[in-house]
């Protein structure tokens, strides 16, 4: 059967063994990388070695306590981390026959009442929430990192140039020490969506600190100033919202004078930024002599049925709107390390 789950993910709680280990086995020969989820190690580490034998998966042993919230925000972390992102949760995790397995009605206490919900009810909720809260926080980082939603200043419209601003310094609170306002709340996680940017950013200002510049990327510019203008706009956001600063220009007479210009930039990253019709026509030509020249070669756009000709010529990458910005920031980071 093919249930179409091949190359998702997913967590089994009390996956080492009973019904958790058998729905371990049928996610992982449908093709899907499973973390199995118990509390004894040896157990785990000797299913998973079977199942991912059997199966040609990955499956990963995680030791966790479900009755723990700790532990269990702890594991779907490490599960996330391994994985880079989780799609299936098989909560299955409880003692064989319940706590109550030959206990009269009688005997039954409220305290273990509470134990038995705190295993399979609370237990199946914390990895339900946590695996829920994981989804939306990876979702949303996600959006971040293809721009979807904007932060203002630092994926769209950054400005290298700007000024840390003077902050107050203010004190912190000091939490009372009286037993009746004792804070109990568990606070919020904080959490700066911005973060990934800011770290490209701080990239940045090391390397003008110790070179006096920053990471360049020349706009080669082709065609008419109607030819390139939006792209070339669209360029110089998107690698400058990663600390890369863009050269721009006008436009140029010739092939020659492009070249000339890109060689006294200072630039080893190049950005052809065009119009489709112009990119048709100039594009391949364009990446060859800037290869030669030395240059690292994106261009601006998505490649459509130009891709394989593309990349013939040397364009190493394409960036264009909805692309990953992050990750394609990051490369280039390291294409410049290499160079």
């Amino acid at each position: 059967m093919d249930l179409h789950l091949k190359g998702k993910t997913a967590i089994v709680t009390g996956g080492s063994r009973g019904i958790g280990k058998a729905s371990a086995r049928e996610l992982a020969c449908e093709g899907v990388d499973v973390a199995i989820v118990a509390r004894d190690m040896a157990t785990l580490d000797a299913s998973a070695k079977e199942l991912a034998k059997e199966s040609g998966r990955r499956v990963v042993p995680i030791s966790c306590d479900t009755t723990n919230d700790d532990a269990v925000k702890a594991m779907v972390k490490e599960v996330a981390g391994a994985f880079g992102h989780i799609d299936i949760l098989v909560n299955s995790g409880a003692k064989p026959g319940g706590h109550f397995r030959g206990i009269k009605l009688a005997d039954i206490t409220e305290d273990k009442l509470h134990v038995e919900m705190g295993d399979k009810v609370m237990g199946y909720l914390r990895c339900a929430r946590e695996v829920v809260c994981n989804a939306v926080r990876a979702e949303r980082e996600k959006a971040i990192a293809r721009r979807k939603d904007a932060l203002t200043g630092t994926s769209d419209y950054p400005n290298l140039g700007e000024k840390q601003p003077a902050v107050l310094n203010v004190a912190k609170v000091a939490t009372p020490k009286e037993a009746s306002a004792a804070v109990t709340v568990e606070p919020l996680p904080r959490i700066r969506l911005a973060e990934p940017y800011e770290a490209l950013r701080d990239k940045s200002d090391q390397m003008l600190a110790k070179t006096g510049a920053r990471p360049k990327v020349f706009l080669a510019n082709l065609g008419k100033l109607s030819d390139f203008t939006a792209r070339a706009m669209f360029a110089k956001n998107f690698y400058e919202a990663g600390g890369i600063e863009a050269i721009g220009n006008d436009d140029f007479k010739d092939r020659a004078e492009m070249i000339t210009a890109f060689k006294t930039s200072g630039a080893r990253l190049a950005c052809l930024c065009a119009s489709d019709a112009v990119y048709a026509e100039q594009a391949a030509e364009a990446a060859k002599a800037l290869t030669a020249a030395g240059a690292i070669v994106h261009l601006a756009g998505r490649p459509g049925e130009n891709e394989e000709s593309w990349r013939q010529a040397g364009i190493k990458t394409f960036v264009f709107i909805g692309c990953d910005v992050l990750s394609t920031l990051r490369a280039a980071y390291d294409s410049l390390a290499q160079s």
